[in-house]
């Protein structure tokens, strides 16, 4: 693992699941795809991040709800970024590319995890819980 350029948690990003909501309610998305040689490498990055939050159950899945609840209610971070468990599950279950920023940031640590210390992930559990986007 790589060391984290801001190893206690200050200046985190937050990642959005997806840019807007249609008229009729649902999801709306305008971001390129993750090219398919490094959606491997990406997907594994977002899910072996250290989780900080998770509830004990699923959500369901907004694309296809016909599916059983399959969605992790998680949180994720890397020091620099946090993210939803969701944003691997879109990715990987209907293709939704995650921010290209939070893509950019994946691809300049090669795609390897830093080391996320204790600070790091308090501040991330502050800025989750502190959120009106994640409450």
């Amino acid at each position: 693992m790589t060391q984290s350029p801001s190893g206690d948690g200050s200046g985190l990003r937050m990642a959005r699941l997806f840019d807007a909501v249609d008229p009729d309610g649902s999801p709306a998305v305008q971001r390129p795809r993750v090219p398919e040689e490094f959606r491997e490498a990406v997907l594994r990055y977002l899910d072996e991040a250290p989780i900080v939050l998770a509830a004990r159950s699923y959500d369901e899945d907004v694309l296809d709800p016909e599916r059983a609840p399959r969605v992790p209610l998680t949180f994720h971070t890397d020091g620099a970024w946090i993210w939803p468990g969701a944003v691997s599950y879109y990715l990987s279950a209907h293709g939704v590319p995650p921010e290209p920023e939070l893509v950019n940031h994946i691809g300049r640590n090669a795609f390897r995890l830093p080391e996320v210390g204790e600070d790091a992930r308090r501040a991330a559990v502050a800025a989750i819980t502190s959120s009106p986007d994640f409450s």
